[in-house]
């Protein structure tokens, strides 16, 4: 897909000779046609354990996660409590117990309502474009407000 995208960017920078609106619209469609198949996602191949292993990565080479716990935990440390160090390995370690089963709660439910749209395409269809229309919305209601200080 994204070969085909730049091929099609690629023609239009050099052929100048075209109007850029209907080469950046078939530039979009193409791009809606690789993602939609007659409404229904393409869905790419990724084992369990690929997931888990990319979900990893995310998470270790996130550096929003470190500076967070670098701000937010040293709070709770109590110098008059022991080793410092300890007690930010323990409050780590407590952030991770508590952080299981929330997160396998959330991925359980994401799974099943992933699963629940792709056997029900009409229902995606139908919430694809509710939530297009509230977007549309908000943005017509920021485009038209006025800026007040």
């Amino acid at each position: 897909m994204i070969e085909k995208l730049s091929i099609d960017i690629g023609n239009t920078i050099i052929d100048k000779q075209k109007k850029p609106f209907p080469d950046a619209f078939r530039v979009i469609r193409r791009l809606i046609d690789e993602t939609y198949h007659e409404n229904v996602f393409i869905i790419s191949k990724v084992t369990p354990a690929q997931a888990f292993r990319q979900g990893i990565l995310v998470d270790v080479l996130n550096p929003k996660v470190a500076i967070f716990f670098m701000a937010f935990l040293p709070q709770f440390v109590r110098a008059d409590h022991g080793n410092p160090a300890l007690q930010l390995f323990g409050l780590g370690v407590l952030v991770i117990l508590v952080a299981i089963p929330v997160e396998t709660f959330f991925v359980i439910a994401a799974s099943r309502t992933t699963g629940f749209f792709r056997q029900n395409p009409k229902t995606s269809i139908w919430l694809e474009r509710m939530l297009g229309t509230i977007l549309i919305s908000l943005g017509l209601r920021l485009a038209f407000s006025e800026h007040r200080q």
